[in-house]
């Protein structure tokens, strides 16, 4: 069992996503210590987080799963193509998603939108599903 986090800048409405297994309240601290001593990896979020500060950013568990890599790619996926991610990774198994070679199993896509209805449906992209 893993869990997808979500690091929100509140301000422009960019999300970075990540999966764990060692417990997501573990990996959000380590992303809070590295982006307050300015060490996160990923540049564009340490850049917004030294210009806006922790106050604009949300750190919040998004659901655990057995399935918590692959709903982590897909919307990072998802994300990244509508210009809503930090991160914008596309690997061998989401391509393997895309082209259909992978089907994406039920309880991912279930995940995968009630999470997008509950949090971003008042955004308008997604009204429409």
């Amino acid at each position: 069992m893993g869990v997808v986090y979500a690091i929100t800048n509140n301000l422009t409405g960019l999300i970075y996503l990540g999966g764990t297994t060692r417990g997501g309240d573990v990996r959000l601290n380590e992303h809070r210590l590295a982006l307050e001593n300015e060490r996160e990896r990923n540049e564009q979020l340490q850049i917004d987080y030294c210009r806006v500060g922790e106050k604009n950013f949300s750190f919040e568990i998004i659901f655990e799963s057995t399935e918590h890599e692959l709903c982590e790619l897909v919307l990072i996926e998802l994300f990244s193509r509508i210009g809503w991610g930090y991160k914008q990774r596309r690997g061998n198994r989401i391509q393997k998603v895309i082209t259909g070679e992978v089907t994406i199993p039920e309880i991912v896509y279930q995940q995968v939108v009630n999470y997008i209805h509950q949090n971003h449906s008042e955004e308008g992209y997604f009204q429409h599903y």
